[in-house]
């Protein structure tokens, strides 16, 4: 009888090790899932950039949008109302804002030209950094240095800097 007490002990254990393991397993699953989107919201405003170069080449897709910050808006360009590369460049960037809020759990995005603070592209700048910022299931010791670098130091969240050159 004892003998079958402690085997049932043995067996639970086991069975909560594995309940733990599982649990563990998902939570990583969905950080994995967040970098993913982070490095696909990466990609398709490269390819907004790249679509409307002389909206880039003007400084148009500078913008900031920290955690908790509304999306602002953006009046599109319809068949009356021809675009502009500047006209173009704010729809891109409130449409991929939106994108990323939809995405990635209370996020954000700064992206702003490479080189010393304010170089405008074509005056120094060659490229963007484009910096997301997303709230992380699990969260990691201490801040991410990629988002210390635009200012958030909640150690709860998680950045991807990358560099784009449309």
């Amino acid at each position: 009888m004892i003998e079958v007490l402690v085997g049932l002990v043995i067996i639970a254990i086991g069975l909560l090790g594995l309940m733990g393991m599982q649990a563990r397993a998902l939570s990583l699953q969905k950080d994995s899932f967040d970098r993913s989107a982070a490095a696909d919201l990466v990609s398709q405003l490269a390819e907004r950039m790249r679509a409307n170069h002389l909206g880039f080449m003007d400084n148009r897709y500078t913008s900031s949008l920290l955690p908790g910050v509304a999306v602002g808006t953006s009046a599109g360009c319809s068949g009356s109302t021809p675009c502009t590369p500047a006209s173009l460049a704010a729809w891109d960037l409130v449409n991929w804002h939106r994108d990323l809020r939809e995405r990635l759990p209370d996020a954000g995005a700064v992206v702003r030209p490479t080189g010393p603070l304010g170089t405008a592209i074509g005056s120094g700048a060659t490229s963007v950094r484009v910096t997301l910022i997303w709230r992380e299931a699990n969260p990691s010791l201490g801040a991410d240095p990629a988002c210390t670098a635009v200012s958030v130091t909640d150690s709860q969240y998680r950045c991807l800097a990358a560099e784009v050159f449309p």
